[in-house]
């Protein structure tokens, strides 16, 4: 009797993991090499800052262009921006008295008119969603010129419109971002701050890493007034840019990049003039008030008549460029009146 040997079995290996899981699984891998110690990431930066045209002419009412880069973009806090300073040199002067301007809510409901187009913007960003990505975004956007708030000179908008990203399932969809202008008491430079900047939408996550700028030298919407004016010296205007992340809103990155103007022969330099002007002039009363700083045209020379006329027409001396005008209400004037 012949006795076979043992049977032989194959033995069925299980799977860890039910295949259910394992998208999850991919999803949570993701997440967490986005939530990677910030250690090993560089910090966010202003990596370049170029101005456009390089040798504009001196005084001349041509397009700006303002291109910045951001390094150190991620899907954290630390690789997010918050907010962008641009610091404009001196002599470059906007006049927000060149168009219309469009009401806040307006703005925020997408219904400004043409004619208070000032610009144009493109935001280049990354975009994740459920950790998949990144996955590049350029947005086009419009700039608008939009009534200030209270103390403010002058205030812009971008609208920029996303498109959508098939690849994520991402929808288009549309954000808003106010540009804020100030005037630097130490130069009477222009100062333009950008908040707003969102971090997500529609399910995604953002990151810019990048954004350019072009402010109209003589947009359609003015009236015989322009909304851009190059420096009157031969000298190199420099732009400063100074970038802050959503993880650190006040600590800032910058670099720079200038310009020089060309053609300068005959210009008066850059002197700006102040005109105070109040509502009232009666002792010991609350009044509104508008502090309007303007420079004379190429070639020209200042009005003697007053910025701000009256109350209610404040308006621009003819022949002046308005760099700024700022509005108060109901401060306390003691002592004798304001001739």
């Amino acid at each position: 009797m012949t006795r076979s040997g043992p049977r032989s079995r194959t033995r069925k290996i299980r799977p860890w993991l039910h295949p259910r899981l394992a998208p999850a699984l991919v999803v949570a891998l993701a997440t967490l090499s986005l939530l990677a110690p910030a250690a090993a990431r560089a910090a966010l930066g202003v990596s370049s800052v170029s101005v456009t045209p390089a040798a504009p002419p001196a005084g001349a009412h041509v397009d700006i262009g303002i291109s910045i880069g951001i390094s150190g973009a991620s899907a954290s806090p630390d690789g997010q921006l918050d907010n962008l300073r641009i610091h404009l040199p001196p002599g470059l002067v906007g006049n927000p008295s060149a168009t219309p301007r469009c009401p806040q809510a307006t703005f925020e409901a997408n219904g400004c008119p043409s004619n208070t187009v000032v610009g144009s913007t493109t935001v280049h960003a990354l975009a994740w969603v459920l950790g998949l990505g990144p996955a590049a975004v350029d947005a086009s956007g419009t700039i608008y010129n939009v009534e200030p708030g209270p103390g403010e000179p002058a205030r812009l908008g971008a609208k920029v419109d996303v498109l959508p990203i098939p690849l994520l399932g991402l929808p288009g969809f549309t954000f808003h971002v106010p540009v804020g202008v100030s005037l630097r008491p130490t130069d009477y430079g222009l100062d333009a701050t950008i908040t707003g900047i969102p971090a997500s939408a529609v399910g995604a996550t953002l990151a810019v890493t990048g954004m350019d700028l072009t402010l109209e030298g003589a947009p359609s919407g003015a009236s015989g007034t322009a909304f851009v004016t190059t420096p009157t010296t031969c000298a190199p205007a420099t732009v400063t840019v100074e970038a802050a992340s959503k993880a650190e809103p006040e600590s800032y990155a910058s670099a720079s990049g200038s310009v020089t103007p060309s053609d300068c022969d005959g210009l008066p330099p850059f002197d700006p003039g102040t005109t105070v002007d109040l509502e009232t002039t009666r002792s010991d009363t609350p009044s509104a008030y508008t502090i309007a700083v303007t420079v004379p045209p190429r070639g020209g020379r200042r009005s003697p008549a007053p910025v701000a006329r009256a109350a209610d027409d404040r308006r621009p001396a003819e022949g002046d460029d308005a760099l700024a005008t700022v509005r108060g209400r109901h401060v306390g004037l003691h002592g004798r009146p304001v001739r």
